[in-house]
């Protein structure tokens, strides 16, 4: 199957207007499924691709085929969209999703956006971030952040999709983990695979351990 299916799954549902919730009631399926999904984490079920290729208003061989690569792993086509893409290669070739779910460890990858500001690189914290990895952040992002496995980060203005835990200041939209959530303000829902601790929630929680709330919004 695709091997960027998240990223096109990602880029349909966000150019219809609808949430990972949305998405998730239409099929039957629990949010956490869909955040995997758009992590690169997981893959839909094949029985489920016609009918989410239908919903997203793409075609299903643009659903099963994404971006084209080149042989050996080079992407020769990616989405205009602004996107800072943080990816693993082994030598020249880059490593997919599920390859870097094998390989990889749980190093965090860091990334400098003040730095990156004073170097004169204007707009750096204003584009959304991919991390294939775990990613410790210095600075505010102003778009979505997707890791496929931990964040920790200032404050982010978008949405929030980590395949571990979440470790952040405020966050403008909605924070989907596969483990712990830990923010300040979050501006949408949360969904954590275990505990959520966080300042104050604008929308719903749906945690698998223990919800501390030091300030309801």
């Amino acid at each position: 199957m695709n091997g960027n299916m998240d990223v096109t799954i990602k880029e349909a549902r966000k150019k219809l207007g609808v949430s990972q919730e949305a998405l998730a009631d239409e099929l039957g399926l629990s949010v956490q499924a869909v955040s995997k999904w758009e992590c690169g984490l997981s893959c839909p079920d094949v029985a489920l691709l016609p009918q989410l290729a239908d919903y997203l208003g793409i075609s299903l061989d643009q659903l099963l085929r994404g971006e084209e690569r080149e042989t050996g792993g080079v992407f020769t086509s990616l989405p205009d969209d602004k996107t800072l893409r943080i990816v693993q290669c082994v030598g020249r070739r880059v490593l997919s999703v599920d390859e870097w779910s094998k390989m990889g460890t749980k190093d965090e990858i860091p990334l400098n956006l003040a730095a990156a500001d004073d170097s004169g690189m204007d707009g750096m914290r204003e584009v959304s971030l991919e991390v294939w990895g775990s990613a410790k952040i210095s600075g505010d992002v102003g778009g979505d952040v997707n890791a496929g496995d931990s964040v920790a980060c200032a404050n982010i203005n978008g949405d929030v999709s980590a395949g571990d835990n979440v470790a952040c200041g405020n966050v403008g939209g909605g924070v989907n983990a596969g483990d712990d959530v830990m923010c300040g303000n979050v501006g949408g829902s949360v969904n954590a695979g275990d505990e959520v601790r966080c300042c104050s929630v604008s929308g719903s929680i749906m945690a698998g351990g223990g919800v501390t709330i030091s300030q309801e919004s």
